[in-house]
């Protein structure tokens, strides 16, 4: 098995975790439909859109951001009339289709190791 096939492959994973990354934000965006966490969002346009932008460029799982009351502050203490059904289903569910996808990538490794 070639390196060009293992590169692309990883290339493959890559674009993978970008698309995961993109309907997790699409998940929170626009299937949502949480009112108290529309409000919420409303109000605190700007780390909504600095926790949209790291979820995005860097995780899907940054979106726990919402709900981790960092340092006790209001910008990381979102409104959930159900926080399961908004944010901790959509992110388990694509952490276990990211968990299938890098499957594959970890055997492709091991087997181009030896």
């Amino acid at each position: 098995m070639g390196y060009e096939f293992v590169i692309t492959f990883h290339l493959i994973g890559i674009l993978v975790v970008l698309i995961l990354n993109i309907t997790a934000i699409v998940c929170v965006l626009l299937l949502v439909e949480d009112r108290p966490f529309l409000h919420w969002r409303d109000e605190h346009t700007t780390p909504s859109n600095i926790i949209l932008t790291l979820t995005a460029l860097f995780s899907f799982k940054s979106l726990r951001l919402y709900h981790c009351e960092l340092f006790q502050r209001r910008y990381f203490t979102g409104a959930f009339s159900d926080k399961y059904r908004t944010l901790i289903r959509p992110i388990f569910i694509i952490s276990m289709v990211s968990l299938l996808q890098s499957i594959p990538v970890m055997f492709i490794d091991c087997y181009t190791i030896y």
